[in-house]
């Protein structure tokens, strides 16, 4: 049965209807409200910058590897957290992630959709620090630096 409404006439939608609406609009626009993200949203930073604070041994900065476990037991910038896209709640940021000034993702090489996702999911999260080291572990090994895992040189 189709219902149709003439123009002109005094249709007034039932309140559970608006509701209804309200809902879909919020669902739509993205967990809690937040903007959209795309890959325009993610800033990147280059080996020199990743580099730096490595070398400093600065505590304000954290790698995250996105990187299947396996992966990342085998190789991985040292001090690397292995974090997952289900482990970051968007709804939820983790305090201890808070703490940290400048949040480093990093993948195998420029083609990692894990790095791209994880940024990306930082960002809708709320963790504005969040940036990607497109070179990934790839650039890093090439550049000379040092790794750890099971893979790693002796």
């Amino acid at each position: 049965m189709t219902h149709r409404i003439a123009i002109g006439s005094r249709f007034r939608p039932r309140p559970r209807a608006l509701a209804a609406l309200a809902l879909l609009g919020a669902a739509l626009a993205g967990p809690m409200g937040c903007r959209s993200v795309s890959d325009d949203s993610i800033r990147t930073v280059g080996l020199p910058e990743v580099q730096r604070p490595f070398q400093k041994q600065d505590d304000s900065v954290l790698f995250i590897d996105p990187r299947p476990a396996e992966a990342f037991a085998a190789a991985r910038i040292p001090g690397a957290r292995n974090l997952r896209l289900p482990d970051i709640d968007i709804k939820d940021p983790d305090p201890a992630l808070s703490r940290y000034k400048l949040l480093i993702v990093y993948g195998d090489n420029p083609g990692s959709s894990s790095a791209r996702g994880m940024v990306k999911r930082l960002l809708t999260a709320g963790y504005k620090h969040a940036r990607l080291f497109p070179g990934g572990l790839d650039a890093w090994k090439a550049s000379g630096m040092p790794i750890e895992g099971t893979d790693a040189p002796r």
